[in-house]
This record gives C-alpha cells, structure tokens and sequence, in this order.
C-alpha cells in the first residue's frame, strides 16, 4: 500500500497516444468487430498497458525479479517456524514454489509465474532469483541512528553491492515514463521484492515499535506490504548501476513485512504490491469489498484478475456491443479463454462487466466454495478499479447487528441477522456492513464473518469471499434489468443455456429491456395471519408487462425440497399496483402447529406475454391435512407448450391418485431420449421441463414423442422439435 499522501501523486493515467513499437504498450483506442450489424464502441478508454512495469512480454521478454529474504539480526520470534528458521533461508520458498527461476520452466502449480501467465492468457512471464540476507545491525540499532524502511533497504542493498553481489540480470526494461517502456537495460534495477521474516511480532507493542521503524504503525505493517523500498532515494551499485528506493512512480521494488501467515500469504501479497506497479498507485488501485482481481486483499473474494484490470493492462479486450444482437452471445470460461462482455449504459461513462467463471482453472478463487460457477457481474461507475462494485445475484437484503460472537479463531466479531430483500435500502452480504458498537457507543462498518443462520444459529463463514449463491446462471438467477434485485441503469441481460454454452440476451436498445422474462420474484413467506387455510406472500414484481400476467403457485410435501417433487396448485391474477405485495390462501390444506409435516411452497411470475421468471426461493409451512377435493378428479396429460419449441418446452400432466409415475420422451423410431419423471408421486397437479441441453446430445429438429403411465394409465402425445 502507498502510505504517501494522495497530494503528492505526481504521476496520474496520461492519455497519450505513441505508435506501438516492439516492447512497447499498445496506447492507442481499440475497436472490435461487431457480430454483425451495428457500431462497436470503443472498448478501452484508457492505456491498456501497466503504468510503472510493463504488463505484455512477448517473443522472449521476461521481467526477472530478485527476490530478497531478509531477518533482522536480532529477530526472535518463533526461532524455529518451520518455513523460515531463524538465521536460516527459507528453502522451501526459494524454488518454484514460489517464482520459476527461468523462463522454460513454465510451472503450473500456482506459484506467481503461473498466476500470471494464467491471468494474462501467457502474455506475462516473470521470473525470479532468490537471495538471503541477514542485517549488520539489530532494531534497536537502527532506531538509535534514526535510520527507518527506506535507510534499512538501502544499506542492505548497499552490503550486498559491497561484497560484489552481481546486479546485472536484474536490469531488462528501459523504464522512459509512465505507461512507456522498451525491451533492453537502462541501467536501473527493474524490480526488488524485500521480504522481511519478522518485523516486531517478538516485541511488547509491536505496532508502535514497527512504526518506529518505519514499517507501519497498524496491521499492514506487520503482516502486509507496501509497493515501494520505502524513501532511501537512488542507490549506486555495480559502478554505474542505480536501484530507485523512492517512495513513487518508477520505482525498484517492494515491501513485505512479515511471513507468520505463511507462503500462500507470501504470495498474494508479493502479487497484490507488484499490481500497484501495473495498474496504478494509491486506494484506485484497490478494489470494493466483495470483488475480486490482481488487487485483492481482505474482505474480497480472491485474487483472479477481474476484466477490467485485463482489459487494462493489453491481456483481453471485451466483447462489446451497442445493440440487440439477433443472436445470444456466447461467453466460454473467462479465466481460461478471456472471454468477457461489456455492457456499457447508454448516455454514460458507466458498464457493466460480465464474466463466466466455469472454476476450470485451479486458480479461478471466484468462490470459497467448490462450486460457485456461473456469471457474474461488475458495475463500474468511474475510471479505477476501484469503482468497480461486485453485483451479487442474491441481490440486496436487510441486515442488522445482532450481537457480538466469538469466531473459531478466537476473535470476537459482530454477528448480523438478516431480514428481508430490498433493493432500494439493503446491502449485499459481500458489503461492509454499518453497525452501531453497543459496548465503544462508535458507528463501526464490517464485512460479515458471522451471521445468524435460518435456524437462529450462530454462522462463521466469511461471506464477502462467496457461498455458492452469488453468481448468476440458468435457473437459478438469469436476469438482471431495471427490475430486478439488483437492479440495472437502462440495461437488461439474461443469462441462458444453449447447446452446452452459457449466452447472453442482451437488451440495451431503448424500451427493449421489457422484453426479457420476469425478474425472480422476491420475498416469499408465510403470513403470520394465517388462520384455518396456510397463506403465503411475497412482493410483486414491478416490470409494467406484469399487468395483466399471473403467478404460479407450486407446493410439495414431505422432507424433499428438489424442485422435481413440485407440482403447480394455483395461478393467479398479478396485483394491479407494482410496489404491493401478493396473498394466496391455500384452501386445499388445513394449517398445522410446530411437530406436524411440512408443506413446501415456491412462485413463478408470468409477464402478459407468456415469460416465465424462475422459481422464487422456497418458503414451508406446518399443516395437518390435507383437505378433499382439491386433487384433480382423472388422469390427464397436456400438450406441451411452446410446441414446436427449440431450447426447451413445458409438458403439465394431473393424477387424481397417488402412485408411481413415469414421463419419458421418444425419437420417431421409439427410441427413449430422456426420462423426464421416474418416481411415486401423490394426487396433484404438475408439470416438468424438457431441456434439449440436458445432456442428452444434439437432437435434431423433428417429431418427438412423451408418454406418461401410472398404474394402468397410458397417454402418449407428440411434439415437434425445431432448430
């Protein structure tokens, strides 16, 4: 981190634009073609070039690194930490777990050539050598004669000059100006990573006495870093050689105070430094709590670079595209293939950047889950990284300190409890939250590592980093418009599968945006009226296109909750007024008490067009019975709708009895093609999709078959398929 004042900053982003030479960044503005009819904007508005280091190595160029471990001579905490023994050099991260040495090792094991190779789709090789180096003087030494960071580096630099260290394969780049760089030694050491054991954790007031130092007076200057060698000026060494220990601009180095947390921590922070170097100085270069990129740091989600942050620096450029394209646009794996879409909103500097992150790269730390694959999406509101903010498909929701807990590390942390969705007043679970301290009497802001869960248990698990819920994807969450939670500035896209591919529907014309589905409806509960009959509400969807449309309502009973169980027991009328809430009243069952069976329920919107929103989440009630008459009164199996369809179609069958039922779709010769239903299923209402996606290969356009039997039931009905 850059601890200079903001008001010295005497070096900002300068739009210039230079003829693209061999070494060099390309400056100038890039276009893309367009998928077919229509102006592709400009995609990149700013140098896409790092801004002190150069970010594109091609045709043999490298950046090498000297990776230096230093231990002050006095140092006594935890002598015999097994990464790094006292008076010892840390073997095991002076290989290739931690940088490749040369450039035809190529690692893949994720150390920090293998990062950014990765990130850069191999636009970026950096190496490093290792060197060990033990101080001349203790700390208290140093503090005696006043000599703080800066003089320390430079005298440990200058011992080593001393004894005839070699600093010439350190020296690769001409570094002219910002954002201007070429192939070949200018004299100057290109890059220095200082990494220190220990810098006060074996004193008594160890941040006061790091300050002392002039390593930090807080946290960062005991565990984290800072993207320079700390103010100790120019440096001669090898004759006619300089190393730059000033603390801006085109610097040689960088800090890293400590290494307790051990050698992954080492590394992010080693990457987090070293981006200030690529992507600019000081808290733009930073990042919003629940994001994610080269900037990474605590209360974010990981460290996979974001599209911004490769768009800038030359590695990808987005898809981008200022109209209705007639076909969905397709969106492969992001970290693998750089794939990304740019939605710029119209009559603004403002987008949104949507990545598909599939996680087929080990390095894809998109979710502290192992799933959390699907789309997510950046709302970027100015020119820095920083004014990117994470657009959580959970969407915005209530939440309040509840009361203090002691987490599974021994700290004590507030926990949150939350309340209901709200777009307008909520904040995303990966957002700092604004807590009053019943105990300091201070307004506090935290992420959330402790929250209370649906059972009114005490939950440590740090949500900024995700839970499986954030991203967007088929079924779960697919659209995101002025509509929706979150809700999007005069754009629309929905996210859809489609021959095995994740596509995007774009709508960013004027009074186009309507046309997509739905949004998922929201807030669904039980009402706390109910009486005799179970009732449920949930807000009202408040697209215009809902006026005139319907909700469907689905329930099931028993322990299992999998949408297949779910059978459709209403349709009703969607309110008049947009910003109401809905009641349904199930009259078909009898309320029970705590101890009785539950009864599941969930609700789809339909707009007066015939659009389907995915499920809600689902909400249970107790019930006692089940009432009669409300089961159908005989066997009935629907023509499906749409008919023809292509991606996918609806078949709706009743059953007046409980019994096994079976639903299995055939090709024209009698081929079984998919078995859509294979299970006991009480009396009711119910209908299942039939994706053509499924998994059941490339099916061709033609006439299909679906047959459904329980007990000596038998109805068969055909559909046509076109592609």
């Amino acid at each position: 981190m850059y601890r200079i004042l903001k008001q010295l900053l005497l070096c900002v982003v300068i739009f210039v634009f230079v003829p693209i030479s061999y070494g060099q960044c390309d400056t100038g503005l890039t276009l893309i073609e367009p998928i077919e009819h229509g102006v592709a904007e400009v995609v990149s508005q700013y140098q896409q070039c790092g801004i002190y280091m150069p970010s594109i190595t091609e045709n043999g160029q490298f950046v090498r690194v000297l990776v230096l471990y230093v231990e002050f001579k006095d140092d006594q905490w935890d002598i015999d930490f097994s990464d790094w023994p006292k008076n010892h050099a840390p073997e095991g991260w002076m290989n290739t777990n931690f940088i490749d040495q040369t450039v035809n090792q190529n690692s893949t094991n994720g150390n920090i050539t293998d990062y950014f190779t990765t990130m850069s789709l191999g636009k970026y090789k950096i190496i490093g050598n290792f060197y060990h180096h033990v101080t001349s003087k203790t700390r208290d030494e140093y503090i005696t004669l006043g000599m703080s960071r800066g003089a320390i580096n430079r005298e440990i630099l200058h011992e080593m000059d001393s004894t005839g260290f070699d600093f010439t394969p350190y020296d690769n780049w001409s570094k002219n100006a910002s954002y201007d760089f070429n192939w070949g030694p200018d004299g100057e050491i290109d890059m220095i990573w200082m990494i220190y054991r220990n810098i006060s954790l074996d004193k008594p007031n160890s941040f006061e006495y790091a300050a002392q130092l002039g390593f930090g007076d807080s946290y960062w200057g005991i565990f984290s870093g800072e993207s320079s060698l700390g103010g100790g000026g120019i440096l001669n060494i090898n004759g006619n050689m300089t190393i730059d220990l000033n603390g801006l601009g085109l610097v040689s180095g960088i800090n890293i105070m400590g290494v307790k947390n051990g050698l992954w921590w080492v590394k992010s922070i080693a990457i987090h430094e070293f981006g200030h170097h690529l992507l600019g100085p000081f808290y733009e270069a930073h990042m919003q709590r629940g994001s994610w990129g080269i900037m990474s740091g605590y209360g974010l989600r990981g460290q996979v670079v974001n599209s911004y942050e490769r768009q800038k620096l030359g590695w990808i450029i987005s898809k981008q595209y200022d109209y209705n394209t007639s076909d969905p646009i397709i969106l492969e794996d992001f970290v693998t293939t750089g794939d990304a879409l740019l939605i710029k909103i119209p009559g603004t500097s403002k987008c949104y950047h949507i990545e598909n992150h599939q996680r087929l790269s080990p390095l894809d730390d998109i979710d502290l889950t192992p799933d959390g694959k699907g789309i997510y999406v950046l709302y970027q509101e100015g020119d820095y990284n920083i004014d990117n903010y994470f657009y959580s498909a959970e969407g915005k929701a209530i939440w309040t300190f509840d009361h203090f807990g002691v987490h599974p590390n021994g700290a004590q942390v507030p926990v949150f409890r939350r309340g209901s969705q709200d777009n307008i007043n909520g904040r995303f679970d990966t957002e700092a939250i604004p807590y009053f301290n019943p105990i300091t009497q201070e307004q506090k802001w935290s992420v959330i590592e402790g929250f209370v869960n649906f059972d009114g248990v005490d939950t440590f698990q740090p949500l900024f980093k995700g839970d499986g819920k954030d991203m967007m994807r088929p079924e779960y969450i697919e659209v995101f418009s002025p509509w929706s939670n979150p809700s999007l500035e005069s754009v629309a896209f929905q996210v859809i599968s489609e021959d095995d591919k994740i596509k995007i529907i774009q709508k960013v014309e004027t009074g186009t945006q309507i046309e997509l589905p739905p949004a998922k409806p929201q807030n669904l509960n039980e009402d706390s009226n109910s009486n005799y009959f179970p009732t449920i509400k949930w807000d009202a969807n408040i697209e215009p296109d809902m006026v005139g449309g319907t909700y469907k309502i689905y329930r099931t009973g028993g322990d299992s909750i999998s949408p297949l169980n779910y059978y459709l027991v209403a349709t009703i009328n969607a309110p008049l007024q947009a910003d109401s809430f809905v009641v349904w009243q199930d009259p078909g069952v009898k309320l029970g008490r705590p101890g009785d069976e539950k009864l599941y329920y969930k609700v789809k919107a339909v707009d007066n067009k015939g659009k389907e929103s995915v499920f809600s989440e689902i909400c249970w009630i107790y019930y006692e019975e089940i009432l009669t008459g409300t089961v159908p009164a005989q066997f009935s199996l629907y023509q499906n709708y749409p008919n023809p369809f292509n991606a996918s179609t609806t078949i709706r069958y009743e059953i007046p009895e409980r019994g096994f039922v079976t639903l299995i779709v055939y090709d024209i010769l009698g081929n079984e093609i998919a078995t859509l239903v294979n299970e006991e299923k009480p009396a009711g209402n119910y209908e299942v999709e039939f994706k053509t996606s499924s998994g059941i290969g490339n099916l061709v356009s033609g006439i299909y078959f679906y047959q459904l039997k329980s007990g000596n039931y038998v109805e068969t009905r055909k559909m046509i398929l076109l592609k």
